[in-house]
């Protein structure tokens, strides 16, 4: 029987690192669920089900998708056969991960887990980063960190907007960038 390969997070938002994380474990993995769930230690922007939604802006690997916590117990997913992937940027994500490990395997009874090293472009790319840079308006940061439609999904809760639009495109391409809300 194949193993139950989950990589879970809050995802708060989802970014290029997840993204990248993901398609690394899908090239070595059989079939990769990335599950977005909830950690009583962080306060996330997002909720579980709009987590979720966002990873709709990220073209994933044909042997990955996106479930809730929720979701993957109630489709009957096999829980006792996990492969927790999880992805580190460097030595600072050394001893959270450590933690995490024993504390899967503590309320779980986990004990497999991949390890997935972040790309050297990639390191300083996170949900925190990219909620740090959507408050400061630091578009170029954020381009690098998350898709366009996130980085909508961010100004409009981090500002309490609605309807917040980017359009893009290269300098002299005749195009600009274009803030606009509507009520």
């Amino acid at each position: 029987m194949a193993p139950t390969c989950l990589y879970p997070g809050t995802f708060s938002p989802p970014t290029y690192g997840h993204l990248a994380v993901t398609r690394h474990a899908a090239e070595i993995l059989p079939h990769v669920t990335i599950i977005c769930s909830v950690d009583a230690n962080k306060r996330p922007l997002f909720t579980m089900d709009e987590a979720l939604a966002l990873w709709g802006a990220y073209r994933l690997p044909p042997n990955a998708d996106v479930k809730t916590f929720e979701d993957a117990r109630a489709s009957g997913m096999d829980l006792t056969r996990i492969i927790m992937i999880r992805g580190m940027r460097g030595e600072s994500d050394a001893d959270r991960e450590i933690r995490v490990a024993l504390q899967n395997r503590r309320d779980y009874g986990i004990s497999r887990f991949l390890y997935v090293m972040a790309d050297d472009e990639l390191l300083d790319v996170s949900s925190t980063a990219a909620r740090d840079a959507a408050a400061r308006l630091d578009f170029q940061a954020l381009g690098r960190m998350v898709a366009p439609l996130v980085v909508s999904a961010l100004l409009e809760r981090t500002f309490g907007l609605a309807n917040v639009f980017l359009v893009t495109g290269r300098p002299g391409g005749g195009k600009s960038t274009l803030l606009r809300t509507f009520n």
